[in-house]
């Protein structure tokens, strides 16, 4: 079977240079980039990890890698969670996979009954 070809430059050099392999294997990469996110609930009495918060007000679904990835990057003591206040079902789907995820403010309560807060001076010493 022959390859589907991307580009029509890649189909030409395959039949000019028929020995080559085309996409023969595949690597995975990072991109290095930081991420800030919206809020600092505190320390969780459930876990005893750092609790952070993205508050968006829509979110795609083509945005549930990236924020996969950067849950993968956080530190061990650390937690992201999702505030939304919009997003299609296989969204939400997606990320509660990975994340808690809540779509109004009052259901920020709990999280917050939940968190011993830390000034930002203690923040900053535990990180």
């Amino acid at each position: 079977m022959a390859p589907n070809h991307r580009s029509e430059q890649e189909k030409i050099i395959r039949i000019i240079y028929p020995q080559l392999l085309y996409e023969p294997c595949k690597f995975d990469y990072v991109i290095h980039a930081t991420y800030t996110p919206d809020l600092y609930l505190g320390i969780s009495s459930v876990n005893g990890r750092h609790v952070y918060v993205e508050c968006k007000e829509w979110i795609e679904y083509t945005d549930c890698k990236r924020y996969e990835s950067i849950g993968n990057c956080l530190p061990p003591e650390a937690e992201l969670r999702f505030l939304i206040y919009r997003a299609q079902d296989r969204t939400l789907e997606r990320l509660e996979k990975t994340f808690k995820v809540i779509n109004e403010y009052s259901n920020l309560d709990a999280w917050l009954n939940e968190c011993t807060p830390l000034t930002p001076q203690q923040h900053e010493t535990t990180h």
